[in-house]
């Protein structure tokens, strides 16, 4: 089409889905573990890493995971004195 004054003018639909980042909805330290309840998009991989030293580059991945349902529990047994953990999605 074109527009008064010779400008040529076209328009486009446009579909955007929003990212759903993961998160943390909760988390429960008990004399034996740590469970972690995380949020996000349903049909999405998940990596959950976790490391004894925020100052560090090195995050050890301790579970990859495509949950059928969200939230879902991740409960680490592996109690150390401190332990940082994040979850990320590709």
């Amino acid at each position: 089409m074109v527009a008064a004054g010779g400008v040529a003018v076209s328009s486009m639909n446009f579909n955007i889905t929003p990212t759903i980042r993961p998160g943390f909805q909760s988390f429960k330290v008990t004399a034996t573990n740590v469970s972690l309840v995380i949020t996000g998009a349903v049909a999405t991989s998940y990596t959950i890493s976790a490391t004894t030293n925020l100052a560090s580059v090195n995050w050890t991945t301790i579970l990859i995971t495509n949950p059928a349902a969200l939230p879902f529990t991740f409960v680490d047994t592996n109690k150390l004195p401190q332990r940082f953990y994040r979850v990320q999605n590709p």
